[in-house]
């Protein structure tokens, strides 16, 4: 069994279009000990995943973003971690009035470490998702 971290070894980058919720999110999870970082864009969430500089412990996507569909960033942060041979975990929330077909949902189940989710405001239920996806 791997060795419980503290939250505050954990990075989550959060990406998230509704700055007011992104800004709510980071502000409880700080107050829980966890460290993050915020992005409205899903390309710019690439680039600094594939430079490597930054080292996250799990990818939050909430819904669509500024630039692309949810679903899209989910499928390339997977194609990307795939090819460096990672295993970053996601943690996907589909928005309530999302159109991602039930086909395109199941492919990003099969690559293992996308996590899919409702939408939902209920923060001890993201904080139980958060603690089982970085072994809080």
């Amino acid at each position: 069994m791997a060795k419980k971290l503290k939250p505050s070894d954990i990075k989550i980058l959060i990406l998230d279009n509704n700055s007011s919720r992104q800004a709510n999110f980071s502000s409880r999870l700080r107050v829980q000990g966890y460290n993050s970082k915020l992005l409205q864009g899903g390309f710019q969430a690439l680039k600094i995943l594939d430079q490597d500089k930054e080292k996250f412990n799990l990818i939050i996507v909430n819904g669509d973003l500024e630039d692309c569909a949810g679903l899209e960033v989910c499928s390339l942060i997977g194609d990307q971690q795939f090819e460096k041979k990672s295993k970053l975990p996601v943690l996907y929330f589909i928005d309530n009035g999302t159109q991602d077909s039930p086909l395109e949902v199941a492919s990003l189940l099969k690559s293992g470490n996308i996590d899919i989710q409702k939408e939902t405001s209920d923060f001890n239920k993201i904080f139980k998702l958060v603690k089982r996806n970085t072994n809080t």
